[in-house]
């Protein structure tokens, strides 16, 4: 099973080889990739499988060009982190971002 990757270093590619190559012992990691648009390009092609951020692949998954595979027993979440300097000033427009992705 030929398997796309983010390239080393990245936060997908550290999922993946903590999470889902234990659960995929037939696959191959082929190609290390630098840019997600490039990986979804070469499954398209069915080159291989790839493992990429949903939100990367929405419109792919929404117009059916790729599917979802789920793996039972994995949980390949991230945890994402907003920094900013404590000293900056904070506008309404900051406030209302803030708002939004505090929502999700």
């Amino acid at each position: 099973m030929p398997l796309l990757v983010r390239e080393a270093g990245s936060g997908t590619r550290q999922i993946i080889d903590e999470q889902l190559l234990k659960y995929l012992p037939n696959a191959e990691v082929v190609k290390a990739i630098h840019q997600s648009e490039a990986i979804k390009h070469m499954v398209s092609a069915d080159i291989g499988l790839g493992c990429l951020s949903q939100h990367v692949i929405e419109t792919e998954l929404s117009t059916g060009e790729l599917v979802q595979v789920n793996v039972a027993g994995i949980d390949l979440s991230r945890t994402w982190w907003l920094v900013w300097h404590k000293a900056r000033h904070q506008s309404p427009i900051w406030q209302t971002f803030i708002d939004i992705i505090q929502q999700g």
